[in-house]
């Protein structure tokens, strides 16, 4: 994945950012959502939008056993919600 950013003293650029550094960004988020709660509730609406994207089709075509460990730890979580 590339980012690109351009500030207003006229630089630009253009990092490459891959989906591990975006996840641990998400669970330093959590991390911090103790003195940061605004963060941490961003990061949790990202997660959960995420999970909404996923399609019926592409969770039929898991196999049944991740599916079933993916309900598993969801149902625990939402759960404690």
């Amino acid at each position: 994945m590339k980012v690109r950013f351009c500030e207003t003293v006229d630089v630009s650029g253009e990092v490459d950012v891959d989906l591990d550094m975006v996840l641990q960004e998400l669970f330093t988020r959590i991390d911090e959502g103790e003195d940061m709660p605004r963060q941490m509730i961003a990061a949790l609406d990202w997660m959960t939008r995420i999970l909404k994207r996923v399609s019926s089709m592409q969770i039929e075509r898991m196999p049944k056993e991740v599916r079933e460990e993916i309900r598993n730890r969801l149902t625990a979580q939402a759960a404690r919600y």
